[in-house]
């Protein structure tokens, strides 16, 4: 029985529509080229997460569709598994992203997830490479102890965020894309006197300057 649910975030890489703060460095196609390495390896980092029989990961897309998103990941993960005949995982699921900004297309995936009878949700996007399984792990077990949990960006920002019941508020009056996004939550948190768990500070990639992060994993 699915119980938890890891939602990544991501967009089919079209050019000049993905990655756009990198264009001036990398180009509109190498933009777009940048962020399907960086959503696949993020992707396939975090596979192994699903031999939890419990946890579902879940594509939640913008742009393209589910036959595009399907055609571009699946044979990536059929080729990692064939690799790795030892694991066994439960098959992913596609979604796309509904509402006008990021925070109502998070609300909307914890309100999907949680009207399907899942406990625990946390979603993350594919820009911050240093975010490892462990990590994940980490942010489920703390949820039984807490409403919240956060993993704090660098650029004053979010890495992951999860919630084992919807809390609709924290997605209500941020500025999304500004180095307040977190400090907004974390004012609304207080304000509603909800329990958080921070987990280590990491930084996105985002920008040129950035870039460094990503090479040294891609390494």
């Amino acid at each position: 029985m699915i119980k938890k649910r890891l939602i990544i975030f991501t967009r089919y890489p079209v050019p000049g529509k993905t990655k756009t703060r990198m264009i001036p460095a990398l180009g509109e196609q190498g933009a777009a080229d940048l962020h399907c390495r960086m959503a696949e390896y993020t992707v396939l980092n975090l596979l192994t997460l699903g031999c939890d029989q419990s946890l579902e990961i879940g594509i939640y897309y913008s742009g393209g569709d589910r036959f595009l998103m399907e055609t571009w990941l699946n044979p990536i993960i059929s080729s990692f598994l064939a690799n790795n005949p030892n694991l066994s995982i439960n098959p992913l699921s596609y979604h796309p992203q509904f509402g006008e900004n990021l925070g109502k297309r998070m609300q909307g995936a914890f309100a999907d997830g949680f009207k399907n009878q899942i406990e625990k949700i946390i979603i993350i996007g594919t820009d911050c490479p240093d975010l490892s399984p462990h990590l994940i792990e980490e942010a489920f077990l703390a949820l039984n102890y807490h409403d919240v949990v956060l993993g704090p960006a660098s650029d004053g920002g979010y890495y992951l965020i999860g919630l084992s019941q919807s809390f609709p508020m924290l997605f209500n009056h941020i500025d999304w894309g500004s180095d307040r996004v977190l400090t907004q939550t974390k004012e609304i948190i207080k304000q509603e006197k909800l329990s958080v768990y921070d987990l280590p500070v990491l930084t996105d990639v985002d920008r040129p300057d950035d870039l460094y992060i990503w090479e040294s994993n891609w390494a």
